[in-house]
């Protein structure tokens, strides 16, 4: 099962997270997720180098620690 939830950086862990049941989980690199941007899904994963990025079909990303993302998550 799916679920939609807002992906949000958190400085004092320096990761991004998303809540799960009322309860911050800290993603990790490799963890695979779903991007949605409006209507559509772009599958990807999460990685780190010198900063966060998200990974779909060999494409590169940068995540802006200021903004929040919607992402679905297998539950």
């Amino acid at each position: 099962m799916s679920r939609c939830m807002d992906m949000i950086y958190d400085h004092e862990q320096n990761r991004w997270t998303i809540d799960l049941e009322d309860c911050p989980y800290g993603l990790h690199c490799g963890e695979s997720l779903t991007l949605v941007i409006g209507s559509i899904q772009i599958p990807c994963r999460i990685e780190l180098g010198s900063e966060w990025f998200i990974v779909s079909e060999n494409v590169r990303l940068d995540l802006r620690k200021q903004d929040t993302y919607r992402v679905l998550i297998e539950t």
